[in-house]
């Protein structure tokens, strides 16, 4: 799935929001207007969740349908969702507090990183080797001809080094670097599964404690988590997924051991908290996990308009995820640091619909934006 396209294609807009409403609803070509809860219908969407913060504060947060359709368990702020694509940010997130800390350094060769297994030399490693900054801007040419697809419920999964070796149960070939190129655009998982190694390998722990200790408890992000098969508390909360026929899926999830590149189970309030740590960070507001200065360069395009740790034009920062049943987007204010909309959806790839929705989170910050500046220009003018 190329984010890149969906992201250029639907971020020009579909509708506006409805006027001192909270309620999201959506202008048709002939001019009527579309509630959520009608365009859900119409989509066929069991449920959604949008989350909107302005200069870091919940501004807007609603969840629509269900959770669980089939037992009318409702969309609400706890619920988590499977965010597929949308786990790599985080991960790469944890490599560059190493890197700010001075641990790792972006442009050495990884296997002086790496213990457990290491990247299989040959000719273009050795003319040039590959470096953490290549990994994040997955450029160097790694061509993956696998995209996950997800483990039925009972299946066994491949532990992390069968991953990267192409062995048994894996689905994917091994992780060799067969082609260089020096741009990005590959969109593919073989990176992240490297820079899951490199953690594991410093820290000497499973990456889902790398995960809690070094992103989620300092973040407060209290509802995230990475896994492959959930806990029945766990799936107690979980947002079904619901395939292309609109049906729930068998498993009611799919099991995905690449942890670091779909692994990630979160909600779109905690979500919000990372990309707005992220903002803080580049920002100069808060440099307890990232230096400015490294937050910048981090967030700054780069190689096609991608940034190292998530996708970006010149105004935005934007992501999404795609799993079976699943689809999620983020996107946020790179210019000015101060808005963040995420947009979760229990539906398979709909994108149009969930970018739309997207929009109108974006439209909403921007709305409020605009009344808190007037409301300012009207407090100078009585003074």
């Amino acid at each position: 799935m190329n984010f890149r396209l969906i992201f250029l294609l639907f971020g020009l807009g579909f509708g506006t929001l409805a006027a001192q409403s909270t309620s999201i609803q959506f202008t048709q070509e002939d001019g009527s207007v579309q509630t959520m809860e009608e365009r859900m219908a119409a989509e066929q969407t069991k449920g959604a969740a949008l989350v909107v913060l302005l200069d870091g504060q919940v501004v807007l947060q609603e969840n629509w349908g269900w959770r669980d359709a089939e037992n009318q368990l409702p969309v609400d702020n706890q619920t988590l969702f499977q965010v597929g694509g949308m786990s790599q940010p985080v991960a790469q997130f944890a490599i560059m507090r190493l890197v700010s800390d001075g641990v790792l350094n972006l442009d050495t060769d990884i296997n002086e990183y790496l213990s457990s297994w290491k990247l299989p030399t040959n000719k273009i490693t050795s003319a040039r080797p590959v470096t953490i900054r290549d990994l994040l801007l997955q450029r160097r040419g790694f061509k993956f001809p696998y995209k996950p697809d997800g483990f039925a419920a009972g299946a066994t999964l491949p532990t992390h080094l069968q991953l990267l070796n192409g062995d048994g149960p894996a689905k994917n070939p091994p992780v060799v670097l067969k082609k260089d190129i020096n741009k990005s655009g590959d969109n593919s998982f073989a990176p992240v599964l490297i820079l899951q190694q490199i953690l594991m390998d410093y820290y000497q722990q499973p990456f889902e404690t790398i995960a809690q200790e070094q992103v989620f408890a300092p973040l407060q992000m209290n509802s995230s988590f990475y896994a492959s098969e959930l806990t029945a508390d766990q799936k107690g909360m979980l947002a079904v997924g619901y395939g292309p026929d609109k049906q729930r899926l068998a498993d009611d999830y799919k099991r995905y051991p690449e942890l670091a590149a779909s692994g990630l189970y979160t909600t779109a309030h905690d979500y919000a908290l990372f990309i707005q740590a992220l903002l803080d960070a580049t920002a100069g507001r808060d440099n307890r996990f990232l230096s400015q200065e490294l937050a910048q360069e981090a967030l700054a395009p780069s190689n096609n308009d991608d940034a190292m740790l998530v996708n970006r034009n010149d105004t935005n920062l934007f992501w999404g995820g795609a799993t079976k049943g699943y689809y999620t987007q983020f996107e946020a204010d790179a210019v000015d640091h101060r808005w963040v909309v995420v947009a979760f959806m229990n539906d398979h790839i709909n994108w149009s619909f969930n970018g739309a929705l997207r929009w109108e989170g974006i439209n909403y910050a921007k709305a409020q934006m605009a009344t808190g500046q007037e409301a300012e220009s009207t407090q100078s003018g009585k003074r």
